[in-house]
């Protein structure tokens, strides 16, 4: 309910606002104890959350990236060796595209983009730009749009340019 409340209607940035205390307790649901349609709604929450410019440093300081970084990680690993282990409803494609969104959000701040830069991730990032290529099944539009738009958010910084560049996606 609250990532609803929290993105596209004229009440969202108070909602924002109000649920800003919250964070620390909705950045610990990203961790493994949690059931993926729990992870993926806290993920969309962070996300909605980051559009305040406000929240951008308490989702830092609560760990934020690092969470996102190691469940886009995990996604990868899961559609890469044949999708869902689990019984639920999520599939790993949902938890990436989610995660890539959160991070394209978190990157709008210079400190959260050298942060995300530093956590290794901009070649995953690179990896969903070209999924049909590996496997069609897991072609994602919307997946490919936000990682494209994250890779712009990082590219405001140069060493995060040289890195994009050296994964052969620029072309």
């Amino acid at each position: 309910a609250l990532r609803h409340l929290t993105s596209r209607h004229e009440h969202a940035h108070t909602a924002q606002e109000d649920v800003r205390h919250a964070i620390p307790t909705l950045v610990k649901l990203l961790g493994p104890a949690s059931h993926f349609p729990l992870i993926k709604a806290a993920i969309g929450l962070c996300r909605n959350l980051g559009l305040s410019n406000q929240n951008q440093q308490i989702l830092r300081e609560a760990g934020a990236i690092p969470k996102l970084v190691q469940l886009l990680w995990q996604a990868q690993s899961k559609m890469q060796h044949g999708g869902n282990d689990d019984q639920e409803e999520i599939v790993p494609v949902d938890i990436a595209e989610g995660c890539i969104g959160a991070l394209h959000v978190l990157a709008r701040d210079p400190i959260n983009r050298t942060a995300i830069k530093e956590s290794n991730v901009i070649s995953t990032i690179c990896s969903f730009l070209s999924l049909q290529s590996v496997n069609p099944s897991l072609t994602n539009e919307n997946m490919q749009r936000s990682a494209a738009g994250l890779l712009c958010e990082l590219a405001a910084d140069k060493d995060a340019v040289e890195i994009i560049e050296k994964q052969n996606v620029t072309h």
